[in-house]
């Protein structure tokens, strides 16, 4: 058997047996892995959000604080009615001759520096805007700074101050101008603050900012957890974190940037969990807070856990397999004795038998099939003996469900055969003789009868009973009696010659055929009974029998009727029989001119002596 036949289901216990333990193990194991795997998403949540909800108090105290601080620098700049003035007149003179005097710029300049280095605020930003936001007096750190290369976004840093205020149907919305922008390379929280006129029109605005340096971003790290990075994305880079800009875990976080899914990621053989916050709830395009939370401090156990499991479930496998073998090969072994001995016993070897091995169910299987050969070999010596008791048909009769007495009214042909003179021949013969010399005789008598389709009913002494049209009904069973009879001469014939040849004298057979309804069935008691025929015309055959020569056949007037078309006979006219209250009409079988049931094994027909 290949491989692939090996391995088809259909075709072997084995592999049946292989397959369940393999689906067995393997549904286990990857039932296993499915809850480690679920145990191992859900602690990734866990983390992930532990570390979000720790940098989002964190940023939002650190938030609080930068408002804090440019809330307290714009109320130097608005809170004095002076400087405030100072400012407006500034604008207005900027808006009336484009440009302002050497005077109010350097007047300005040193103000605000004045301002800035009282309250000890070295690192800042302080831009003086017109109507449209841009630019005319530009400080960082307490330095003046080209303000026309820096007009782009000190405009997106001053827009929400000088945007229209918001009116709806029932309140005034406060426009928020706290936000952030990258400036040189540098992120600032801003402030921006309008400059209106008495008629509430905005003329310009002041822009104050503070840098956010790394400091913040290792500390919201550290607040995370251990080994978080950090990274706020500003105009699609990492403008402030806690990683080296151009590292790949940088660009990894610059990349989530703006999604609102976590992801999961793995970078350098390391595992992170990513997670994008915007840096103002309302103008989310204006950057975002990344996290990238390291998983492998978390995920280490759960690998172990999974490496174990795989391991466990290769070698449950292996052990699956094996076990499979072996328990196949234990109950195959004797599953395929009992193949091989049910093959021998379907080709008529009953007495196969299968060792018994064990006392389990395969060994109870054995032990069973041994009873059932021995019943059939027993069945088959009692089918033997019984065979030659009665011819196979009358076996098969007797053998057919339960056997009751009883009858039937059957139309059939019965023949008696007997050997004439036997007695005087075998005078002074020894026993043993006699009877090698009835069962030659009867040997070649009844085969002729099983060649022509009858059965033997008994062999009574030197004489025998044959049926024709029972058990088994025959629509020729006259023409076929007939035919068994003159063959029965044939037979003789043969012998006689052999017989002649070790100097015995020749044996004739005289015989006698009747057609007619019988009563067959089951004759005798429950216990003993026989199938065999009765009525007048079973005696009528026997007389006839008795009535003839030898070497002559002698038939019925109910015989003749039927097979006239097929034999050559002479009539011997009207004659009494014992028994019979009237004479009988008898005929004599001269020759038969056509056969009744074709080639039945003989070659020959001979005319009756």
């Amino acid at each position: 058997m290949d491989v692939r036949s090996w391995l088809d289901p259909r075709n072997s216990f084995r592999s049946k047996l292989i397959y369940a333990l393999l689906g067995t193990v393997g549904a286990l194991v990857g039932l296993a892995l499915l809850v480690v795997r679920a145990e191992t998403a859900q602690q990734v949540r866990v983390v992930t959000e532990r570390a979000i909800q720790q940098s989002e108090v964190a940023f939002a105290e650190a938030e609080d604080f930068q408002r804090y601080q440019l809330s307290s620098l714009a109320t130097a700049f608005t809170g004095s009615i002076r400087r405030f003035a100072q400012i407006e007149a500034a604008i207005e003179e900027r808006a009336q001759a484009g440009t302002l005097s050497a005077e109010t710029d350097s007047f300005l300049v040193n103000d605000v520096i004045y301002e800035l280095q009282a309250r000890q605020i070295p690192q800042s930003l302080v831009a003086l805007t017109d109507a449209a936001g841009e630019p005319f007096v530009l400080l960082i750190d307490n330095d003046r700074a080209e303000s026309t290369a820096l007009a782009a976004r000190i405009r997106r840093a001053a827009r929400p101050a000088l945007a229209p205020p918001a009116v709806g149907a029932d309140a005034y919305v406060e426009p928020e101008h706290f936000g952030y922008a990258l400036i040189r390379d540098v992120l600032y929280a801003t402030e921006s603050i309008p400059i209106t006129d008495d008629y509430g029109e905005v003329r310009g605005g002041v822009v104050l900012a503070l840098p956010i340096d790394t400091a913040l971003a290792g500390r919201l790290g550290r607040l995370s957890g251990s080994g978080t990075a950090v990274c706020f994305v500003v105009e699609s880079r990492c403008a402030v974190g806690n990683v080296d800009p151009s590292s790949p875990i940088a660009a990894a976080m610059v990349a989530q940037a703006g999604r609102t899914d976590g992801s999961m990621r793995e970078i350098d053989d390391q595992r992170w969990s990513m997670v994008s916050e915007p840096l103002l709830a309302e103008r989310p395009e204006e950057g975002a807070r990344l996290l990238a939370i390291p998983l492998e401090p978390w995920l280490a156990p759960f690998d172990r856990v999974t490496r174990a499991l795989l391991l466990a479930g290769v070698a449950a496998l292996a052990l699956a397999i094996a076990v499979s073998v072996r328990l196949s090969r234990g109950l195959t072994r004797p599953v395929h004795a009992l193949v091989d001995a049910t093959s021998r016993v379907a080709h008529g070897d009953y007495q196969a038998r299968v060792e018994v091995r064990s006392r389990d169910e395969m060994g109870r299987l054995a032990g069973a099939f041994n009873e059932m050969t021995h019943g059939l070999l027993l069945k088959e010596q009692y089918r033997g003996v019984l065979d030659k008791v009665v011819s196979p048909e009358i076996a098969d009769e007797l053998l057919k469900g339960e056997v009751v007495l009883g009858g039937e009214n059957r139309e059939l042909t019965t023949l008696f055969a007997d050997i004439t003179g036997f007695t005087a021949l075998t005078e002074g013969m020894e026993p043993q003789r006699v009877i090698a010399l009835i069962n030659e005789c009867m040997e070649r008598l009844g085969r002729v009868v099983e060649k022509t389709g009858g059965v033997v009913d008994k062999y009574v002494g030197d004489q025998v009973m044959a049926l024709f049209g029972a058990p088994a009904a025959l629509e020729d069973h006259a023409a076929r009696a007939v035919e068994a009879a003159l063959r029965m001469n044939d037979e003789l014939t043969d012998l006689n010659e052999q017989r002649a040849a070790r100097g015995e004298p020749p044996l004739r057979v005289s015989t006698g055929i009747h057609s007619g309804i019988v009563v067959a069935g089951n004759m005798g008691s429950s216990s003993r009974l026989n199938y065999t025929v009765l009525g007048a015309g079973v005696n009528l055959a026997a007389r006839l029998c008795t009535l003839a020569g030898p070497g002559e056949v002698l038939v019925s007037d109910e015989t003749y009727r039927t097979v006239r078309n097929r034999v050559r006979a002479t009539s011997l006219g009207e004659r009494p029989l014992k028994g019979f209250s009237n004479p009988v009409q008898v005929w004599r079988i001269d020759e038969q001119v056509a056969l009744a049931v074709g080639h039945s094994g003989f070659t020959r027909s001979k005319r009756a002596s």
